[in-house]
């Protein structure tokens, strides 16, 4: 909570859209909590959108005073499946990915973030319903195209970082 009430400024580099699941968040250097508090937050210094392993994480929220936070944050990756779609914008290019992999691992399991030889992809880490567990989701990208407003339309829905 204390988190919440710090009075921070952060600049968003860019956007996430994971349209099946319903998220929409901005992209923050860093993944703090703070950060992971407002949107999705980068895991490695210096990562480039489009290039590597670009790995975001965010907060899974099972429990908000009393009301199920399913739509906010990362939560929502819980319903992940292979084969959906992931849109990553630095608002001059869209990185279009496609969901590869679905699956969990232990907090120590770090190596998931890792660049993998000759590959470009996205990797979503939150927190399992439990906590014992993250959930990792895994994309490899399939496109990149120009941020205009014909592209656009993946990201016109509000920010689900707040219960609507």
């Amino acid at each position: 909570m204390k988190a919440k009430f710090e009075n921070q400024a952060f600049p968003v580099i860019g956007a996430i859209s994971y349209p099946e699941v319903g998220i929409n968040l901005p992209v923050f250097n860093g993944d703090g909590d703070t950060t992971m508090l407002y949107g999705a937050g980068t895991m490695k210094e210096g990562q480039i959108m489009g290039q590597g392993n670009f790995a975001l994480a965010s907060h899974h929220v099972s429990n908000v005073i009393g009301q199920s936070g399913a739509g906010l944050l990362f939560s929502p990756l819980v319903n992940a499946e292979v084969g959906q779609r992931i849109y990553l914008t630095n608002k001059d290019e869209i990185f279009e990915y496609q969901v590869q992999k679905v699956y969990t691992v232990l907090p120590e399991q770090g190596h998931v973030i890792s660049d993998q030889p000759n590959q470009k992809m996205i990797t979503l880490i939150t927190c399992a319903t439990d906590d014992r567990y993250r959930i990792v989701v895994q994309g490899n990208l399939l496109q990149t195209y120009p941020f205009d407003s014909d592209n656009a339309k993946w990201f016109e829905s509000k920010f689900t970082q707040y219960r609507k």
